[in-house]
């Protein structure tokens, strides 16, 4: 055996363990909701209860487990400019709220965009929020969000995906 396929084969192992490390980190996360509004977030021995101020009508995790984005209606209206759902992206690595965000019109359901730093959420208009910074984009025409093919795709643990109104 020469070097370089010694190279390879310690190359393709290391790999393999990084995947199997962080497929192993993630489904160690189970989320459940407690009544309407919390969120509890078991990570190894730790469990984590986050009150995020909204009746919670549905939230999505990211395949890799990092972001969770969760939606609903807030608690408390603020009479001078009304909201009809709240949107959180919220870093589950480091439990906090990346970003929060407000619509006029219900949310209907978000999906991560495969191989990018986007949300898509289904609202009306359609909306992209990007993960690192938070930031609103509107959807192109070219974006069809019918198209299972433009969100991420693994075999996620059942209780990273809750969607009040739309059962998988």
């Amino acid at each position: 055996m020469k070097v370089h396929d010694k190279n390879f084969i310690i190359l393709a192992l290391l790999l393999l363990l990084s995947v199997y490390s962080v497929s192993v980190f993630s489904s160690e996360i189970q989320i459940s909701i407690s009544g309407e509004s919390d969120i509890v977030l078991n990570k190894d021995t730790n469990s984590l209860r986050n009150d995020f101020g909204i009746y919670i009508n549905g939230y999505n995790v990211d395949c890799a487990g990092n972001y969770m984005v969760i939606w609903g209606h807030p608690k408390k209206i603020n009479s001078g400019n009304p909201q009809s759902t709240s949107f959180i992206l919220f870093s589950i690595k480091n439990d906090k709220v990346v970003n929060i965000n407000y619509f006029s019109k219900g949310v209907f359901g978000a999906d991560f965009v495969h191989e990018s730093n986007y949300v898509y959420v289904n609202t009306d208009p359609e909306v992209f929020i990007d993960i690192t910074t938070g930031k609103i984009l509107h959807v192109s025409n070219d974006f069809d969000s019918n198209d299972g093919n433009n969100f991420e795709s693994c075999n996620k643990n059942k209780s990273w995906y809750y969607n009040k109104y739309n059962d998988r």
